[in-house]
Parts: C-alpha cells; structure tokens; sequence
C-alpha cells in the first residue's frame, strides 16, 4: 500500500496515517465481532498506551520517511537493527546487564549495519539516520511496552488502541505540519 500511495504522490506521514487508521479499524473488528473482546479499559491502562504509541506512530514515520532517500529495502534492513537497541536500552535504563550471546548478537548486528551502510551505493546519510532512528523508535516500544499497565490486555485490543493513538497523533501532526496529502 505504501508504495502504491507514494507513486501517486503520497508522502510518508499520510502513509503512515492510513495504516494505522486503516489497521486499527481492522483490528477493532477482529477485536469486536471474531474475538468477542471488551474493548473499554480504564483511563490509567489508556494513557500508558497512549504514551507508547508515540513511538510506535515515530517509528513508521521515520522509517517511511527514510524510503525517500534509499531503496526500502535497505532502509528495512536498518530498521531491523533494533535488536541492538533493545539491548543498549536495556542496559542504559534499567541496568540489565546482557549475556554474552546478546553482546555477540548486538557486536554482529553493529558490524553487519555498518558495513551495509558502506557498502551501499543507493542510500543517503540522512536516509540511513532516518531508518536507524526508526529502529531506535520501535526499540524504545519494545523496552516500556512489558513496563507499561497494557502487558495485561489482549493483543488484538491493545495492537486496537496502539493503532488509534499513533493515527490521532500523525493526524495532529499531519494538521500542524500541513503534510496531508489525498492522492
């Protein structure tokens, strides 16, 4: 879908806007009619939830972003150094210390990152940061999510809420920005 609205003029914020839209509305309906779940949780469960699709809803806008200036393929791969990040973050903020396979998995991806980046003739510096940071954004989801009051509800219900949020939030910045685009 993403490529299909960026070559008829689609830029990644809106992209971004309509899968969390179009996905959430599909997930209210697994959640609702397939799965008979309650979709009504207290406001407390509702703000932490909130407060993690913000990242989330970063995530896919850097990392959307980041196809303007490099094959999407390359720009995935990047993306897909979160695993490091995960790591680093949980050492930074909350002191656990990793064994010796993540220290290998986390050295394996650094090295692996760094010499895709330079070897890659199709990819710009700041596409590259884009799709890092894009990383970076899903790996501080993947940190706060298990600390978060939302561990407890199901995951179609809470992927339901992640999707609203992050749509509310690209819908404000989308407004703010003056980046919507209906191709």
């Amino acid at each position: 879908m993403t490529k299909t609205l960026f070559a008829h003029g689609g830029n990644s914020y809106t992209a971004a806007f309509y899968r969390f839209a179009v996905g959430g509305l599909i997930l209210l309906f697994i959640s609702k009619a397939v799965l008979k779940q309650k979709i009504l949780t207290d406001s407390k469960t509702l703000l932490h939830v909130a407060g993690l699709s913000i990242s989330y809803a970063v995530m896919l806008a850097l990392l959307y972003s980041s196809y303007a200036y490099m094959d999407t393929g390359l720009a995935t791969t990047l993306h897909f150094l979160y695993p490091a990040a995960v790591i680093l973050m949980r050492f930074l903020f909350f002191r656990l210390k990793p064994s010796k396979r993540e220290l290998l998995c986390l050295a394996l991806a650094l090295l692996g990152g760094a010499l895709l980046g330079i070897q890659s003739a199709g990819g710009s510096l700041l596409g590259m940061i884009l799709a890092v940071t894009s990383g970076i954004a899903y790996a501080f989801y993947i940190v706060f999510d298990p600390k978060s009051r939302a561990v407890s509800m199901n995951p179609f219900v809470l992927a339901f809420w992640i999707s609203l949020f992050a749509a509310a939030i690209l819908a404000v910045f989308n407004t703010a920005a003056g980046t919507w685009q209906f191709p």
